[in-house]
């Protein structure tokens, strides 16, 4: 009978990732990916973008310090996100022993500028059903660029529950977890309406984020 009852809310997430993939050909992440469990990331997807587009920067590291450039790399972003909220980070780069990395390329305002070759490494993914901390509580789908969290997503549907019982449950989560501090965006959405808020942690934080699209 649950099975039963919750059968629409799992089709229509199954909608929205066939949608991604196939509209906008996002990756799917795997859960075993995000090797990083309390950062949240998935760190070969962020290591094979910087190898892909900053390989001379990362042989700098380790021609410099002889070390696993890798896990100096790592070692300073988790310290940096102690202080610095991730989003900023994205905007900045990230410092790694007096060594500058980008962690994602934005668009380049001209397709012939020399970035657009960097911008194309970026990978956007999502893991659906993204599982975290001791007791595997469950968010419907995590927005990854280049292996690090950006966006979180939590859907009803109106069959069951509607935008404000997923609105209601992001304000009820433990968020001393990272995946409640990480992302600069949390939607909570059913089959008719989308809210918004770059802090989850209350229901007032929520604002309508409808487009008067339909889909």
């Amino acid at each position: 009978v649950m099975a039963r009852k919750k059968a629409p809310e799992i089709i229509f997430q199954e909608h929205i990732a066939n949608f991604l993939v196939r509209v906008h050909g996002y990756g799917v992440m795997e859960q075993a990916d995000i090797t990083d469990t309390e950062q949240c990331i998935a760190e070969d997807q962020l290591w094979a973008f910087l190898a892909a587009t900053q390989a001379d920067t990362i042989q700098k590291l380790a021609d410099d310090y002889g070390a696993d450039a890798r896990d100096e790399v790592f070692r300073a972003l988790r310290k940096e996100l102690g202080r610095t909220p991730l989003w900023m980070i994205l905007r900045q780069g990230l410092t790694v022993r007096g060594l500058e990395f980008r962690l994602f390329y934005p668009k380049p305002r001209s397709a012939e500028s020399a970035a657009t070759a960097k911008h194309t490494e970026n990978r956007i993914t999502f893991r659906p059903h993204f599982y975290f901390g001791p007791t595997g509580q469950e968010i419907d789908f995590v927005f990854f660029l280049n292996g690090l969290p950006i966006a979180v997503l939590e859907v009803k549907h109106e069959k069951n529950q509607n935008v404000h019982d997923a609105v209601a449950q992001f304000a009820a989560r433990d968020h001393r977890h990272k995946i409640f501090k990480h992302p600069f965006l949390y939607l909570a959405a059913d089959t008719g309406d989308v809210m918004a808020a770059t802090d989850p942690s209350r229901v007032e934080n929520f604002r309508w984020h409808n487009s008067g699209l339909t889909n």
